[in-house]
């Protein structure tokens, strides 16, 4: 993983953790902004009306990527590139392979078979940003980190 990479993230972990209320942010659904029905994000407000993930503040909170929305879909403008899709954008961002985006960003990975599972809160999405790092992104290194290990009270 290149360095450049690595600050972004640790500066997307340190926003979130400053910047973001916990109300503001909902890492139990996924969207896309593929269709037209939004109401699955919509629980709580913050000055958009919506509650954003971890990937959907990197754009508010970075200025390595630019978010510009099109009707119900958003561009995602990482380093000269465009896409629709926000997880292409977050692989580029970040330069993250696929399952280092999924481990990170997807509700779904939270879960764990082996160890205590990583709560989907603000706090919890920043813990995994630092236990991610602190391996390096070593996927097979992952499933061994505990989440008491590295949240923050």
């Amino acid at each position: 993983m290149e360095k450049r990479h690595k600050d972004r993230l640790r500066r997307l972990a340190n926003a979130v953790e400053q910047q973001v209320e916990d109300e503001w942010f909902d890492l139990k659904f996924y969207h896309n902004g593929a269709s037209e029905e939004s109401n699955d994000i919509a629980f709580f407000k913050h000055t958009c009306g919506t509650t954003a993930c971890l990937m959907g503040w990197a754009p508010s909170l970075l200025r390595a990527i630019k978010a510009t929305p099109y009707g119900a879909r958003v561009k995602y403008e990482v380093e000269g590139s465009a896409t629709y899709d926000i997880v292409i954008a977050g692989e580029r961002l970040f330069g993250l392979t696929e399952r280092q985006y999924d481990w990170l960003f997807m509700p779904g990975n939270y879960r764990s078979e082996h160890n205590a599972d990583w709560p989907t809160t603000r706090k919890g999405a920043v813990a995994r940003i630092r236990a991610f790092l602190s391996v390096g992104g070593d996927i097979y290194r992952l499933d061994s980190l505990e989440p008491k290990d590295f949240i923050r009270e």
